[in-house]
Order: C-alpha cells, then sequence, then structure tokens
C-alpha cells in the first residue's frame, strides 16, 4: 500500500454493490444506527430486494431494483458510497486500497464481490485470441452487450446447461439458436430428462416458440418459427461491471436478433472443440474441411466445430458455463475456485474480516438438505446473516469472533438477532429452497431435489404429471421425503417443505402414492 492516500476510517466496510452487499448493509444499520459504513462498487448503481413475498417459512419470492448512489443514500444519509475497485488488503492492519491508490480502514469488513463468468476459452495454433466472440452473462451490463450483440446477428451458439442459458434460449427471439449442453437433457442443473421433456412438451413453449417437433436426447433438432421486427433503443455502455443478475433479468432487456423466424438445435452431450475465425483462418478451414465448407463459413463471423463433430458458422457465442468467486486480490486463498472459506458467523480466517454471497465457500457443518448453489437468494440470505454477525461482534466485548475465540455471550447475541430477523428473512441454512420461471412456469426446488449426496440404489422417485399444467417429482429415501421439484401452480410448497423438515414417514400411506390427487396432504399436518 506504499504511496496510498490515506482517505480516512469507518467502523464497516462493504465491499459489493449487489443483492448481497446491500443486505449487508441495510442489517447492520438496524443494529447500529450511527456507526459509519463505507460501500465500495465498481457499479454505477446497487441493487435491492424489493417486493419480498414469503411463501413458506423457508421460501421467498422477490424482485431486485437497480438504484442509483443517491437514491439509496435517502434512506441512510450516514452511509458512504464510492465507485472504485479494492486492489489490495492488509488485514492485519485493518486497511484496504482501491485501484485509485486510496487507503480507507476498517473495524469490519465483509466482501460480498460476488462471482465473473467462468468464460470458455479457444487460441488458435497460430496464436488468434477469440475472446472477442466469445460473451457472457452474469450482470447487467453484460446483458445489455448481449443485447446489442444480437440485434446485429442471424445465429448464435450458447454453450452452457444452467439458468442463464436455458432461460436465453427461450426469451431470445428472430434467431437461430445453436444450444450445446454437455448432457443427455436441457436444465440438468435443476432438472432430469423427465422433467426437461416435460418442458419442450408443454402447450405453454410450443405456443411461445412455434415449435413443430421436439426431441430430448441428443441430436435432437428443434425448430421454431416466430415473426419479429427489430426496434427500441438499446443500451450501449458496457465499459465496467454491472451488478448481478436476479428474478427475470431478461424483462429490462431487448433480446431480438435479425432473422424473421428462430429455429433452436440442441446438440447434447458436447461441447466446443475448435473454432475458427473465417477471415483470418480460410486456408485452414480449406485444408481441414474443404472449398465449398470454407466459403459456407465465410458467412459468418466464428466458425465453430463440436466434439460430436458437429460444425456451424455463428455471429458469437454465448458462454453461460457457470461463475468463478471474485477473489483476485484476497491474499492467502489455498482454493481461489472455491472463495473465500467462512463460518457459519460467515467470518472468514482473517480477523474481522466477513464474506457472503457468491465470494464465499461455506465450510461449516451443513444441515442434509442444504447446499450452496451461488443464487441471489442465498447471497440475500448470507448477507442478511453476515450483516447480523458484524453488529454482534461490535456490539459484544469479544474483539475476535473467530469460531475459536467467540463467547458465549456472542453466541446468545446472535442467535437472539438471528430469531428476531426471522419475521423478514426466508432460508437460513435447513433447507435448500429457491423459487424460479422457466418456459413461462412457477419452478420450486426444495431440498435434495435431484437426490444429491442420496446413493441411486436408495432412491425411490415418485412422480405427478399433468402436461402443460404441472410436473411434480419427490424424492423419498428410506420413506423419508428428502427433496421435490414442483414445476406450475402446485401450491405444494409448504406441504413438502415440511415434510422434509418434520421427516414425515410416508409409509403412514400404505400403499397409496404419496402424489394420488386424491389425497389431502396437509390433512397429515393439521
Amino acid at each position: 500500500m506504499d504511496g496510498a492516500i490515506q482517505e480516512r476510517q469507518f467502523k464497516y466496510i462493504v465491499i459489493g454493490g449487489g443483492i448481497t452487499g446491500v443486505s449487508v448493509v441495510e442489517k447492520i444499520r438496524s443494529y447500529d444506527e450511527t456507526g459509519s459504513i463505507l460501500m465500495i462498487t465498481e457499479s454505477d448503481v446497487v441493487q435491492a430486494a424489493s417486493k419480498v413475498n414469503r411463501i413458506t417459512l423457508n421460501l421467498e419470492e422477490f424482485i431486485i431494483v437497480e438504484k442509483s448512489f443517491e437514491t439509496f443514500r435517502d434512506v441512510d444519509q450516514m452511509l458512504v458510497i464510492i465507485r472504485d475497485k479494492v486492489v489490495a488488503l492488509e488485514s492485519q492492519k485493518h486497511a484496504l486500497t482501491t485501484e485509485n491508490s486510496v487507503s480507507y480502514g476498517y473495524e469490519y469488513l465483509c466482501i460480498c464481490t460476488g462471482g465473473s463468468p467462468q468464460l470458455i476459452s479457444y487460441t488458435q495454433t497460430d496464436g488468434y485470441e477469440f475472446s472477442s466472440h466469445i460473451l457472457g452473462i452474469r450482470d447487467t451490463k453484460s446483458v445489455a452487450k448481449v443485447s446489442l450483440s444480437l440485434s446485429n446477428s442471424s445465429r448464435v451458439l450458447v454453450v452452457g446447461n444452467g439458468g442463464i442459458a436455458t432461460e436465453f434460449v427461450y426469451e431470445t427471439k428472430s434467431v437461430d439458436i445453436v444450444w450445446a449442453v454437455k448432457d443427455a437433457s436441457i436444465s440438468s442443473h435443476y432438472f432430469d430428462n423427465g422433467a426437461a421433456c416435460f418442458l419442450l412438451a408443454s402447450k405453454q413453449y410450443q405456443s411461445q416458440i412455434g415449435f413443430s417437433r421436439f426431441e430430448t436426447t441428443e441430436g435432437s433438432s428443434l425448430s421454431k418459427r416466430l415473426k419479429y421486427t427489430p426496434s427500441g433503443l438499446l443500451p450501449t455502455e458496457f465499459d465496467t461491471p454491472g451488478s448481478a443478475l436476479g428474478p427475470d433479468w431478461h424483462n429490462e432487456f431487448l433480446l431480438h436478433g435479425l432473422s424473421e423466424s428462430k429455429s433452436v438445435d440442441i446438440q447434447y452431450k458436447t461441447e466446443v472443440q475448435r473454432l475458427f475465425a473465417p477471415e483470418v483462418h480460410y486456408d485452414l478451414l480449406v485444408i481441414e474441411f474443404g472449398l465449398e465448407e470454407a466459403d459456407e463459413a465465410k458467412k459468418w463471423r466464428t466458425y465453430v466445430e463440436l466434439t460430436n463433430g458437429k460444425r456451424f458458422g455463428v455471429d458469437w457465442i454465448l458462454s453461460a458455463t457457470g461463475v468463478r468467486p471474485n477473489t483476485d486480490w484476497f491474499p492467502g486463498l489455498k482454493h481461489p475456485e472455491h472463495g473465500i472459506y467462512v463460518n457459519d458467523w460467515m467470518h472468514s480466517s482473517l480477523p474481522d474480516v466477513y464474506a457472503a454471497g457468491d465470494v464465499c465457500y461455506p465450510s461449516w457443518p451443513r444441515q442434509k438438505h442444504w447446499f450452496q448453489m451461488r443464487l441471489w437468494s442465498q447471497g440475500r440470505t448470507m448477507g442478511i446473516c453476515a450483516g447480523i454477525s458484524m453488529s454482534t461482534a461490535a456490539d459484544s466485548s469479544s474483539t475476535d469472533n473467530s469460531r475459536a475465540k467467540r463467547t458465549p455471550t456472542d453466541d446468545e447475541l446472535m442467535e437472539k438477532r438471528l430469531s428476531e430477523t426471522m419475521n423478514e428473512m426466508f432460508g437460513g441454512y435447513d433447507i435448500f429452497t429457491h423459487v424460479t420461471k422457466f418456459f413461462g412456469f412457477k419452478v420450486v426446488l426444495l431440498g435434495l431435489y435431484n437426490g444429491q449426496g442420496i446413493p441411486k440404489s436408495d432412491q425411490r422417485i415418485e412422480l405427478r404429471c399433468t402436461p402443460s399444467e404441472e410436473y411434480i417429482k419427490i424424492v423419498i429415501e428410506k420413506d423419508k421425503v428428502q427433496g421435490a421439484v414442483l414445476i406450475g401452480d402446485t401450491n405444494l410448497e409448504e406441504t413438502f417443505e415440511n415434510m422434509i423438515l418434520g421427516e414425515f414417514d410416508v409409509s403412514k400411506l400404505g400403499d397409496v402414492s404419496l402424489l394420488d390427487p386424491n389425497i389431502d396432504l396437509e390433512d397429515f399436518f393439521d
């Protein structure tokens, strides 16, 4: 930190202005009305949860709204927000340095820097770098860049099989899409092949996209037709990172291409093998694939060969293959790909340094039905917990609340505040819960919804499917419900949450199926 200008000292510093960082600030302020707080963010806006709706004790839905610094400060005049980037941390001195060579001191620090898209990378043997051909989606700025690129495109390649890829394929219009997934079905992070089949076969999906046919095995070809004329203004500034995406991220952007129709070609069990830039590698294409194919490739900015041998010309590639925690400047990480290890107070191994959201890795002994899945909902929960922990540490007599040294008094105060917060905070860490939308359907995931960690031989699956209306999958182990996938307006979220947490014994039903529509499951909890 030599040469850095010492600006000032703060009681709390929060790095990151996304939903996690904002949740930290809001929770600190609810217990410490006068403590000085500095928020450092690379974006020019912050994100906050709005219209929070509690569905069950552990499940809530909300929208994420972007606020200017001035708007966010309107509710907290003592809060200081700066737009800068942290580049160094000296934890023993309780100080950090920013890209603008300014040093700030803190008593308590929380790192909420999130994650960055883990883009596929490829360099041709001649040293040609394809980074400009590959775009990622992680924050609002990157979506704006994708929106602008899409407006000048006729065909794109989507690589990835998570939520972002699935939503992008469904929401885009007037463009041909080649979707390369490494698994045997779509959305494998969320669903098995049965749920994927339900979604692709649904009337909602077919009417939205205009499917003439669909398949759910590798080698499928999905044909869509949708008329559209592009219009509207597009954002053009992408020079700085934005905040992470939340629910319905695509609603604020125009995702339309140049084509008069839309087609989706899903390539299963495959990945990108080679890339070519036809204007640079035309001779190589002729040698490798012949003159006719090389001439066809010249119509496109990028030429792609997949591991299944299929080749496509595209305008650009969307890489939606996960995120990596933003920990480049954090000292001493043995596994930076995991993130910053934290205990159940969101406290790291460094004194008075906390972390929350996508940047952290929970290292405490976890409940059976909870796991990390780097979602905005978990980021909000972790931010709330971190804010409670930091304010508790500040109020206690302990100066080091690492797990080995915090006192029983600290734990009692923490538990009291967590209990108070349960009226406004969903989840915690008893059970994994998530609510979202795919293909126009409400989707609720509870517990070990895909049998995570349960041997296949010990799993019993019960299914109920009404085409284009609902898909319900229940995972059972040793007569106990362990997880559930609920697609559609099932109104069964609370029932199955209670069954999972209450370890309901399904053998009480005898030979009757748990999903028998003639059974009112709520009667078992009266």
